[in-house]
């Protein structure tokens, strides 16, 4: 009866609310990211848009009045579809929308996005523990494609030959190389080329089932011609290869992120390579660490370190924001010296340019049908967050 009341009163003032609400920030933290905007509005980059200023002018003049969402913990459309008192009150005025959720909806615990099973919607599905958000598209087949920490996005989203995921070779580099999250064709494209069965997301977790597409399309040529990968081996657009991935926000630790993928073989392979996963961060993070358990030293690489055994951390030059990986089957049988690996990629636009972590995992051979689990831990905070939780959680890991 209280929360009708309360319904009641907010309807009967929607007038003055709106007047009260119309100088709230449109460009606040907790509603937008000129990153994410770009990089979940594949038309915005195809128009030339891909600078923070020209972000924040779109969002302003045409975004929010077109119902865009420019943070996967916000978005107008969902937001109304949550509340129906709030569409009641304000029906298509987004501006109006946005600014009742900062001073009202936040304070009342109201949620700014669908977060009841399946968990998603307008193509977006977005999990998180309250400090570590979350979040993958259908634009990139359910990879992971937004990281949302402390008010800064960590993913880079450009094309999908990035983002957060999984990919396979089988020896021949890029040229038999099924991708997550598309295909190479499909550049800073608003579809992808991999077939996306299912997803789902609910409070914490992510899970979702593709067959992921060849890098290369049959017959084209590798941009980078090499001894191992002229021309593309495979002839289909979308592999065999099914991908069952798992992850979790908060597991165990607040700051821990499990990553788990079930990659059901589909013939009989001698060895296959797994980048799994594999993350692409923004052009923020440019400062690269190795982070040797064993003497619980920090050892500062070159930029572009060569793969190694030991686990990797990427952080900003303040070292306010980074992200670490570890998992316990690296190194893999016979590669002793390698597993982790840390590249550098400038890019023109700097919306383009990143960093990278990856897990490599080297394993064979498979018969048809068989299915290969792995397990992948990810770590999120400052540096002396990150540090500090790896360490706990590997001394502690079972």
């Amino acid at each position: 009866m209280m929360f009708l009341l309360c319904v009641i009163i907010l309807l009967g003032s929607s007038s003055s609310i709106v007047e009260h609400v119309s100088g709230q920030d449109i460009f606040d933290p907790r509603v937008f990211n000129w990153n994410f905007y770009l990089t979940n509005n594949a038309d915005l980059v195809a128009a030339g848009i891909v600078d923070p200023q020209g972000a924040q002018q779109h969002w302003q003049n045409n975004g929010l009045g077109e119902g865009r969402q420019a943070l996967s913990t916000f978005h107008t459309l969902q937001y109304l579809s949550m509340y129906p008192d709030v569409k009641n009150a304000y029906g298509t005025d987004y501006r109006s929308v946005l600014a009742h959720y900062l001073t009202h909806g936040i304070s009342e615990g109201r949620q700014g996005w669908v977060r009841t099973y399946p968990g998603g919607a307008y193509g977006r599905y977005t999990f998180g523990n309250g400090l570590i958000w979350m979040s993958a598209s259908t634009r990139v087949a359910g990879a992971i494609d937004s990281l949302y920490y402390a008010g800064l996005e960590f993913i880079n989203a450009w094309d999908h030959g990035r983002e957060l995921q999984y990919a396979i070779t089988t020896g021949n580099g890029e040229c038999y190389n099924p991708t997550e999250a598309g295909s190479n064709r499909d550049g800073t494209g608003a579809s992808t080329s991999s077939n996306l069965q299912a997803i789902w997301v609910n409070n914490t977790v992510k899970a979702s089932q593709v067959l992921p597409a060849f890098w290369l399309q049959p017959g084209e040529t590798d941009a980078a011609p090499n001894p191992i990968c002229t021309t593309a081996i495979n002839t289909e657009i979308v592999s065999n290869f099914q991908l069952n991935t798992q992850v979790i926000v908060g597991f165990k630790l607040p700051r821990v992120i499990q990553f788990i993928v079930d990659i059901r073989i589909p013939s009989n392979l001698p060895f296959i390579q797994v980048e799994g996963p594999t993350a692409y961060l923004s052009n923020a993070f440019n400062t690269f660490f190795t982070y040797d358990f064993k003497t619980l030293n920090q050892i500062t690489p070159n930029n572009n370190a060569p793969e190694g055994q030991i686990p990797v951390i990427i952080a900003t030059s303040d070292h306010n924001f980074a992200m670490g990986v570890w998992s316990p089957k690296i190194p893999s049988p016979g590669y002793p010296n390698a597993g982790y690996g840390l590249w550098n990629f400038p890019g023109n636009p700097p919306l383009a340019s990143t960093c990278k972590w990856s897990v490599v995992y080297r394993l064979g051979p498979f018969s048809a049908g068989s299915v290969l689990r792995l397990e992948t831990y990810g770590f999120v905070g400052s540096l002396d967050d990150v540090v500090s939780s790896m360490q706990q959680f590997v001394q502690s890991y079972k």
